[in-house]
């Protein structure tokens, strides 16, 4: 059955995405995850499991030669000091002027932040920072409120 080429260009990424999130990463330990994060999550999976285990379970690590080998998804989801393993983990968030980017002398782009951190803590403050954008009450130009 023929596929399409952005079908085969998606999966192709796909692969080597995974293949990067589940890479091992070397010098890397529990240490340098955020314990509190881990805690948490661990307690949710089930009382009292070790962190140690819960990486186990969820895929993101495994004992080899007797130590805990930790998978680079770990590291993207908790790392206390995400840029060691990966120096670009944001995301920029751009208020525009209107409802298209512009360049040049037409740029329209009037607010500008950024988010860096570990996934868990971009998801968390990139949402806190968009929320207020998301729902706006304004009088449109039929003098109605939308």
């Amino acid at each position: 059955m023929p596929i399409s080429v952005e079908e085969i260009q998606y999966t192709r990424a796909e692969r080597i995405s995974q293949e990067y999130d589940r890479a091992f990463v070397d010098n890397a330990t529990v240490n340098d995850l955020n314990p509190t994060a881990l805690e948490a999550l661990a307690n949710q999976i089930s009382k009292g499991t070790s962190k140690e285990k819960c990486l186990q379970f969820l895929g993101l690590a495994d004992f080899a030669s007797g130590t805990l080998r930790l998978r680079r998804a770990a590291l993207l989801l908790f790392a206390i000091d995400v840029t060691r393993w990966h120096p670009r983990s944001q995301i920029r968030i751009l208020r525009v002027a209107g409802t298209r980017l512009e360049t040049g002398e037409h740029y329209n782009v009037y607010s500008e932040d950024q988010v860096q951190g570990n996934v868990v803590e971009i998801v968390e403050t990139a949402w806190d920072k968009l929320r207020p954008y998301l729902v706006q009450t304004k009088l449109s130009h039929s003098a109605r409120f939308e």
